[in-house]
């Protein structure tokens, strides 16, 4: 073949290259945008919301740093236009109003965004606005070797008004929680928007507001234990219409002088469980926990070498048991609100860790060292 032949050859390849490439780039639709409309409401006067009031999209995509802001209109009217959001990306609406942070999650369906009512209230700084409706403990795990009791409990409360508690700056207008002495391990998760956790005196408090409706607080914790036999003490700042407290049969017995006692089989397990109905608020709840394991001699010489913390992703576990609670059809008198209770609680999940981010449990995999 010829020079001449080669380079005509060479020329005609560089040509059509080129002109699949810009076939290429010419095809290439521009990103597809979403519009985004929606309402705020009152809902504690249904007075219109005024014009002016700022509202926020924001995204879970932890590549998107910032968030898109608008104002409302007339009624209380809003809308955003932005680009769709990737696959398993999710958008919400935001808005603070009276100190109370409010969200919704945009639902969108076949690349087009529902519309978005969103219902704010008016505040309120009275903290008898909150009541507890029930509180369950469950002693789920005893290490004999440290002698510490695992721990996990729900606390769930509910706002009737039309108002939202906004707390004040004072540590005790926070809502507060006890914890036995020398809790560690502290994790927290809660369906109550914008909650940072602070440490307070004999526990913690979220910094949440409450609006109207059902709210549950969820948080796991570890504390120590001296002897056979250790006397808890459980305070009920917003009362309960019913405390339980669980503990497998197999880990240790329970005892109270003023609360009901009973046995009960959940599956293949033999529970025992403490309850007590009509809690008024402020009230506190005595009772022991018997039968403890002590550490022996070779469990002493063990954790003398033993200088690696484990973390306990057991706690998901049990939140995810805890939070299938639903109430059995019982004799009366024995209202047992937990159906489904794994028959033992998990061991340790080797390679995972539990972390804490934004009041939510983040169950992480570890890097391989």
């Amino acid at each position: 073949m010829s020079n001449r032949a080669m380079t005509m050859l060479v020329a005609l390849g560089i040509i059509t290259v080129g002109l699949f490439t810009f076939g290429q780039i010419q095809a290439q639709e521009p990103p597809s945008k979403i519009l985004i409309k929606g309402q705020i409401v009152n809902g504690t006067n249904g007075e219109q919301i005024k014009e002016g009031l700022q509202v926020f999209l924001v995204s879970n995509d932890p590549l998107d740093t910032g968030r898109i802001e608008t104002n409302t209109k007339s009624g209380g009217m809003f809308h955003f236009e932005t680009l769709s959001p990737k696959t398993g990306t999710e958008l919400g609406i935001s808005v603070q109003y009276q100190g109370a942070l409010y969200g919704s999650l945009v639902n969108i369906v076949e690349g087009k965004a529902e519309p978005v009512t969103l219902t704010i209230h008016e505040a309120s700084g009275r903290e008898e606005l909150i009541v507890g409706t029930s509180t369950s403990l469950l002693l789920a795990r005893v290490d004999r070797s440290t002698q510490t009791l695992w721990a996990l409990e729900i606390v769930k409360l509910v706002n009737n008004s039309n108002l939202t508690y906004v707390p004040g700056p004072e540590p005790m207008k926070l809502i507060r929680f006890g914890l036995p002495p020398k809790a560690t391990g502290l994790t927290v998760d809660t369906d109550l928007i914008g909650a940072d956790v602070l440490q307070v005196d004999r526990g913690f408090a979220i910094t949440a507001s409450v609006p109207p409706g059902n709210h549950e607080v969820m948080y796991a914790y570890n504390f120590p234990y001296n002897d056979t036999e250790l006397d808890l003490t459980k305070s009920l700042p917003y009362g309960a219409d019913e405390l339980r407290i669980l503990i497998p049969e197999d880990l240790a017995s329970l005892g109270s002088t003023s609360g009901e006692t009973e046995q009960v089989t959940i599956g293949d397990t033999l529970y025992q469980l403490i309850s007590k109905r009509d809690l008024v608020r402020g009230e506190k709840f005595s009772f022991q926990v018997q039968r403890l394991p002590k550490a022996g001699i070779v469990d002493n010489i063990n954790q003398q070498f033993n200088s690696i913390s484990l973390q306990y992703a057991a706690v998901i576990v049990l939140g995810l048991v805890m939070t299938s609670i639903l109430f059995l059809p019982l004799p009366p008198g024995m209202l047992i609100p937990l159906t489904k209770i794994i028959q033992k609680i998990s061991p340790p999940v080797p390679g995972y860790s539990m972390k804490w981010q934004h009041s939510k449990f983040d169950m992480r995999k570890e890097k391989s060292s």
